[in-house]
């Protein structure tokens, strides 16, 4: 891959398979296995996310977490793979149950690593460590045209995603400039 463009094709390519899930994660992982030229690749933005890509069938977001943001617990409505190559990301993962969240486990995705999520499955990501997340995240679906959720984590009330209310109930660390939605 000598450009973003080929790593979107190849991605693209990968989700119009007969077996996306598994065509994805090996584009995924071939890409790490050269950081520093995957690094290159991709604009290295500011901003926690930024979109890469966006079709009927893959969104790709290049995501940040700087260190101490967790996001709150939330769902893709699509699968979702993801590619960490700086730092590591901490997800704790819930099922639903009579209206309230229970905690099923927690799981550290130190970089590099590339792993899968289904798209029913709740969890609320960050970045517990003390330098920053950077990852792709990539849904075998169009994320923003896509309904989903978004929990409180501290009252269980599910709400209709916004990144308006996912913003509010996200936590950031002191003195982050929360953003503007």
């Amino acid at each position: 891959m000598n450009s973003l463009e080929d790593l979107v094709q190849a991605c693209q390519k990968a989700a119009d398979s007969q077996s996306p899930e598994t065509q994805v994660e090996a584009v995924l992982k071939e890409a790490l296995k050269d950081i520093p030229h995957l690094k290159s690749l991709i604009p290295d933005r500011p901003e926690e996310d930024f979109l890469v890509h966006r079709s009927n069938n893959l969104t790709i977001w290049r995501i940040r977490f700087v260190p101490g943001v967790v996001y709150p617990p939330h769902d893709h409505g699509h699968h979702t793979i993801c590619a960490v190559y700086e730092g590591a990301e901490t997800n704790t993962f819930y099922e639903e149950r009579g209206g309230e969240l229970v905690k099923l486990k927690e799981q550290v995705y130190p970089a590099p690593c590339v792993f899968s999520l289904s798209g029913e499955k709740i969890v609320m990501s960050g970045n517990l460590g003390s330098t920053d997340m950077v990852a792709l995240h990539l849904q075998l679906g169009d994320l923003i045209e896509t309904h989903r959720h978004v929990w409180d984590p501290a009252t269980s009330q599910k709400h209709e995603y916004s990144d308006k209310v996912f913003v509010q109930l996200a936590k950031y660390p002191p003195g982050y400039d929360i953003p503007v939605v």
